[in-house]
């Protein structure tokens, strides 16, 4: 981890370098690499005193960047808000990721359900290739033969607008199509 600290109008006390290490140190808990961390200090003459000091850090980790901007009467004061900002952000981002990871598990898990429930789906003839401008992927499902009450039925429990089947009686395989008309109110 690089530190680097910038001041503009101000002067620091001693402590602050070894603050701002400690302070940015707690973020390695939830960002495991952590490269370069910049704290710019500026004293502006405000009114208020209590917004003299203004402490803006940023974090780069990776792709990800976080930033935070607090004032206070003190740059330590404002440091160590800075840094509560901080560790709240990587916290969330942290969570999102994982939150991300952990669907597309759930995901897996579903499918790894379906296949155990039975014959329903045939992986040995998926072709997962891409060649341009040919077929990318192909898939072969057993499906039983239904009469077409039965398909338009699976389409409504589906929800889809669509439903490919095989017939019972002539063999063939109708693929079935939703009709949506679009009403306008006079």
């Amino acid at each position: 981890m690089n530190l680097i600290i910038r001041t503009r109008h101000a002067t620091l006390f001693d402590d602050f370098e070894p603050l701002a290490a400690e302070k940015v140190a707690r973020l390695e808990r939830w960002l495991p690499r952590i490269d370069d961390v910049v704290v710019d200090v500026t004293h502006a003459e405000t009114r208020a005193a209590s917004d003299r000091f203004s402490v803006q850090v940023t974090v780069h980790s990776g792709p990800t960047i976080l930033r935070a901007e607090e004032r206070a009467s003190d740059p330590r004061t404002a440091l160590e808000a800075a840094a509560d900002v901080l560790a709240r952000q990587a916290r969330r981002h942290k969570t999102r990721i994982k939150d991300r990871h952990h669907a597309a598990g759930a995901k897996g898990a579903a499918i790894d359900a379906l296949d155990a429930a039975g014959p329903l789906r045939d992986d040995q003839g998926d072709d997962d290739e891409y060649v341009l401008g040919k077929i990318v992927k192909t898939k072969r499902f057993e499906a039983k033969p239904m009469s077409t009450e039965e398909a338009l039925v699976q389409m409504d429990l589906l929800g889809h607008d669509f439903f490919l089947s095989s017939m019972l009686a002539p063999p063939s395989t109708p693929f079935y199509i939703r009709e949506t008309t679009a009403t306008t109110a006079s």
